[in-house]
């Protein structure tokens, strides 16, 4: 497996030239806040970045999709869809996606002589992780933010350059949520998830689905369910598509075929081996077993 720090499928990658910083550091509009670097990877595959004397700037890295992790002072970190990284200037690191997964990122490299003060009042509690469960606006100021750093760098457009990273930021620090909320959003979310299974039994949904209905990834949401319920999502949805079969076995005259169809099963055959798995018994024995439960004498 090879890592990379950039070059990654249609990625937005800018720097802000050296003459730009110089006038930014100057001009009394920007000089508290201004981008030094700005992109978005959003397929960053094997993606993997080590500073082991940390950035000279303030790092914050939004992840949108899939999955990383970050190391920092001696502590690894998860990262899924809707948690930023936040990561002081200077201080030692590793970070990116998952070994053989991508993750979908903007990212931004700030200074400035607020920079330290702002970077200091965003993090939670000294984490270097932060909730940020409202992804729109943020994008947003991300792509305005790519934007002005593709503009003619004038005297104007570097003050509307900084301001556009001053209303990122703000963003950043108006929409962030505790983690222990974000914790509970995301039980509220794979919680969701069984209502849809019992709503698409005769078309059901696979896991992928499941997990994105509850804007996680596959690993993350099938953790999270059976963490709630004990049982795997696909053990649980096969219980309620042939809960639904013995009760349309029981109540109707439906053929086994039919029968297989409304729950969700196109092939008669699995079905059949499926719900002797689960019931034990084949399901014209089932309907005979219930027949003959109810009969006189």
């Amino acid at each position: 497996m090879i890592s990379k720090t950039e070059g990654f499928p249609s990625e937005k990658l800018i720097r802000t030239p050296l003459e730009s910083l110089n006038r930014l550091k100057q001009l009394p509009l920007c000089k508290s806040l201004y981008v030094t670097d700005i992109g978005y990877f959003p397929e960053a595959r094997n993606h993997f970045v080590r500073r082991e004397d940390g950035c000279p700037n303030h790092i914050l890295i939004y992840c949108i999709g899939g999955r990383g992790f970050l190391t920092i002072e001696g502590k690894t970190s998860s990262i899924d869809s809707e948690q930023a990284i936040l990561i002081p200037a200077g201080i030692s690191h590793e970070y990116g996606s998952l070994p053989g997964e991508s993750w979908r990122i903007y990212w931004i490299h700030f200074n400035g002589t607020e920079a330290a003060e702002l970077c200091g009042q965003l993090r939670e509690e000294s984490c270097h992780t932060l909730f940020l469960p409202r992804p729109a606006p943020i994008t947003a100021a991300f792509d305005d933010t790519l934007r002005w750093a593709q503009r003619s760098h004038t005297p104007a457009s570097l003050i509307a350059f900084s301001g556009s990273c001053s209303n990122l930021l703000g963003l950043v620090a108006e929409g962030r949520r505790p983690s222990a909320k974000r914790a509970r959003l995301v039980e509220d979310r794979v919680r969701s998830t069984i209502g849809r299974m019992q709503e698409t039994l005769r078309n059901p949904l696979d896991l992928e689905e499941l997990a994105s209905e509850a804007a996680l990834s596959v690993p993350h949401y099938c953790t999270v369910f059976r963490k709630q319920t004990g049982s795997s999502p696909m053990q649980v949805y096969t219980h309620f598509r042939i809960q639904l079969a013995c009760d349309l076995l029981h109540k109707t005259q439906l053929t086994v075929r039919e029968v297989a169809e409304e729950a969700g099963y196109q092939d008669a055959y699995y079905f059949s081996r499926t719900f002797k798995r689960v019931m034990g018994m084949a399901p014209r024995d089932y309907r005979l077993t219930l027949e003959n439960a109810q009969s006189p004498g």
